[in-house]
């Protein structure tokens, strides 16, 4: 595995927090996104019914085609069965070339959702919502778009491979959240700007990024 360097920032995060918070920075070591680090967790994206992740993210450089916050197994562009949360840029866009929340997802062939709302370089809250076969998007507690065709059936071992936080990601990550259900909107806005106990029925997975050191 490549060294990725991750420090540990206090910064003033007012979006979720009313105090200056500690979140996790990603400084990837290589330009190559598909080369750098990522942390694996002990718990696994669900591979069958519906779920929800989270996080709290400020993108440190918003030309990127693909600026990967959170994924399960099968995440680079050329394994199946991926799902990754990302910031896009692209000319396809909907909004033009403009950084905007993507799903990039893979049901027989490689797929992207992509939002409508440009995002910048400030804090962000992001929620993919996975019902049935439809995944969909929101951004600072709103929706922004949605798909139908949405599937996770390979690869072989999805049950248990893990759960990557920042696989590909330049900018600081906080309060990264896997839920077992899909959250509805209200559901979403109502706790998406506070710390979460850890105990709340359905989180399977919780991960505030706010202690500790790391190598670098």
């Amino acid at each position: 595995m490549n060294r990725v360097n991750c420090i540990f920032l206090a910064v003033c995060c007012a979006a979720f927090a009313a105090s200056a918070d500690t979140v996790l920075t990603f400084t990837p070591s290589a330009n190559n996104a598909h080369t750098t680090e990522s942390i694996p967790t002990d718990v696994s994206s669900p591979a069958t019914g519906d779920f929800t992740w989270e996080a709290w993210f400020k993108a440190s450089d918003l030309t990127l085609a693909e600026n990967r916050m959170v994924a399960q197994t099968g995440w680079l562009w050329n394994e199946s069965g991926r799902l990754m949360l990302a910031v896009r840029k692209n000319g396809n866009n909907p909004g033009g070339n403009q950084p905007a929340l993507e799903a990039f997802y893979y049901n027989g062939a490689n797929k992207r959702l992509i939002g409508s709302t440009v995002v910048t370089a400030d804090w962000h809250h992001a929620a993919l919502v996975r019902q049935g076969t439809t995944i969909s998007l929101y951004l600072d507690g709103a929706f922004e778009t949605n798909a139908t065709d949405y599937v996770n059936s390979t690869p072989s071992g999805v049950d248990t491979a893990p759960f990557l936080i920042g696989p590909a990601f330049y900018g600081s990550l906080a309060e990264v959240r896997l839920w077992n259900v899909a959250r509805t909107a209200a559901e979403i806005a109502s706790t998406k700007d506070q710390r979460l106990t850890g105990n709340e029925t359905t989180l399977l997975g919780y991960w505030p990024l706010d202690e500790g050191t790391a190598p670098v």
